[in-house]
This record gives structure tokens, sequence and C-alpha cells, in this order.
């Protein structure tokens, strides 16, 4: 990341239309005694929208910190975001475009006044550290670690659902048997997305050779409540619940070499391994899906470069 010398503050605000907010706060100390520095920044954005209904409500905020010496640099930082939105993603008919062109149909699934809260919502965390270090002129040595959190759901008012669709019997109240009912659902994701990338390279007159690589892992868990019924579903009532993963695995070796002064000779080699597991989701939860992949892909060629003319020549191989 940028590394800003001296220390700074700086607050912006605007305004627009359908009463439109923007809001900014950001700060940094600069380098203190040439080696710390953090930086921050606070944000938010809020909006009435054009179409009917249509709120949002945007909040983040960044955080860094580095120490940073001749040979090494360490850096951590935090972003998070929050969201909250009025579902406005349905369209107009041409009908009410023509006399009507804010109208909104989200929420009006609800007898009467349309429901309040057809909201999206979600909010996502992002931490990550970095080291830099050099341990001669010819060698140095990066990686990156990050986790990145996400939460959110969308809640839905919904009319004249049958119990069958969220996995309960039909309702009986008092002698009377009902199929259907009104409900409030809501819609979650909940995932880690965690891993580390890295790299050492060697750099001299007429060579440079990088190995590096990396790994990863995604962890996805998607699941429906119901948080209000008009009868016969309890709240919190959970109708599906499947999880999914994504593990990547990966690594390479890249070789160049001068041979002579407009001459230059490449290869690159990387080996990947990627395993997809999935145990079902909302539209089909008997589906099971457990596959690994692994592919090799090579590259190698020349370069040649005369002035401010290059050309070059290469054969690769790619899979994914």
């Amino acid at each position: 990341n940028e590394v800003i010398p001296d220390a700074y503050a700086e607050f912006n605000n605007s305004y627009g239309s359908f009463n439109t907010w923007k809001n900014t706060i950001k700060a940094g100390t600069g380098l203190i005694d040439g080696q710390f520095t953090v930086d921050a920044r606070l944000s938010r954005i809020s909006s009435d929208g054009y179409i009917d209904r249509a709120t949002s409500d945007l909040k983040s905020f960044y955080l860094s910190t580095a120490w940073i010496q001749k040979n090494t640099s360490l850096r951590f930082n935090i972003l998070s975001g929050q969201e909250k939105t009025y579902q406005a993603w349905n369209g107009v008919s041409e009908s009410d475009l023509k006399t009507n062109r804010t109208i909104n149909y989200a929420g009006m699934e609800r007898p009467g006044e349309p429901y309040k809260n057809e909201t999206d919502n979600y909010q996502q965390d992002h931490y990550q550290f970095f080291i830099n270090h050099k341990f001669s002129e010819r060698f140095t040595f990066n990686t990156a670690m990050f986790l990145t959190k996400g939460k959110g759901y969308y809640e839905q008012y919904k009319a004249d659902r049958e119990y069958a669709e969220y996995g309960l019997p039909d309702y009986t109240e008092n002698n009377v048997s009902f199929a259907e009912t009104d409900l409030v659902r809501q819609l979650w994701l909940d995932n880690n997305f965690y891993g580390q990338v890295f790299s050492f390279l060697f750099k001299d007159d007429k060579n440079q050779l990088d190995f590096g690589g990396g790994w990863n892992r995604y962890n996805g868990k998607h699941f429906g409540e119901v948080i209000w019924a008009e009868r016969g579903v309890p709240n919190g009532h959970r109708w599906y619940d499947h999880d999914a993963r994504k593990t990547d695995l990966n690594s390479y070796v890249k070789y160049q070499r001068r041979l002579t002064s407009n001459l230059y000779l490449f290869g690159d080699l990387q080996f990947r391994n990627v395993n997809y597991r999935i145990d079902g989701f909302r539209d089909n939860p008997g589906v099971s899906v457990n596959n690994s992949y692994n592919f090799l892909n090579p590259k190698f060629g020349f370069t040649y470069i005369k002035g401010n003319s290059q050309a070059y020549l290469s054969y690769s191989k790619a899979a994914k």
C-alpha cells in the first residue's frame, strides 16, 4: 500500500437528489519515527431513492497500520462494509411506466400497505496481513494472508405459500385444514473465504527465478428461516440448510534468462488442484458433489527487444 509520509485529515460531504448523502472522514498519522504509520477512513451513503421505498443505507470503515524498515515491511488492514437496501430490482410494466413509473412491486404481496422491511442486508469484513522482506540485493520474499467474512440475508413477505414448500404438513385449526399461509422469510448467506499467497524472487544480471504459490478455501452456508407466519409455522423455522466448499491449491515456478542484450528466454510452469463440495441447495436439496481436479499449465518462449520494438514467440497450455 501507498505510504503517506505526513499526517493528514480530510472531511468530505455531498448532497444530491432524492435526499442522497455521502459523508467521508479520513485521517492518517504519517510516518512516526520513520517506521510506523496508521491510516483510517469512515464512509456512509444514504438515499431515499428514485423508486418507491428504494431507500439505501451503506456504511464502511478502513483501518491500516504498517511497520516499515529498510529491508522489511509489515502491514495489517481491516476493511468492513454494511448495507441495508430496500429491494427495487423487479422492473416496471409498460402500463405502469406510462402512469406510475416509480412503482415498486417488492413488498406488495402483503395485503394493504406494502411490507416495510422487504430489504437486502449484508456485511462483509476483510482482514489482510502482508509481509515483504529483502534478504539481499538478489533475493526477496513476499507473502499475504487474508480472511473475508460475509453474512447477510434478504427478507420477503410471501402470500399464499404452501406448507409443503417449507417441509411442513397442512395446518389444521378448529377442524379447518389450511394448505397455504402468508409468511415472512429470510434467505441467508454466511460465508468465509481465507488463504495465503507467497513468492520468492531471485534476480541477478542475467537470470530471474520466481517461485511461489498459494492456497485458499471458500466455505459457504445457505439457509432459509421463516420469521413470521399468519398461521401454522413456528417462528425461526429453517426449511433448508446447505453448505458448499471450494478449496484451491497452486504452486508455480517462473524463469527468465537474458541470452543476449536483446534476446530473452522465459518459462513458466503452474500446478493447480481444485476441489468442489456441494451438499444440496434450496431448489435441489438432494444434489451432492465432491470433485477434485488437477491441472498442469506450462508456458515458454522467447522475447526480442530492440529500441521501442518488441517481438515474442511463445507456447502455452491452460486449463481450469
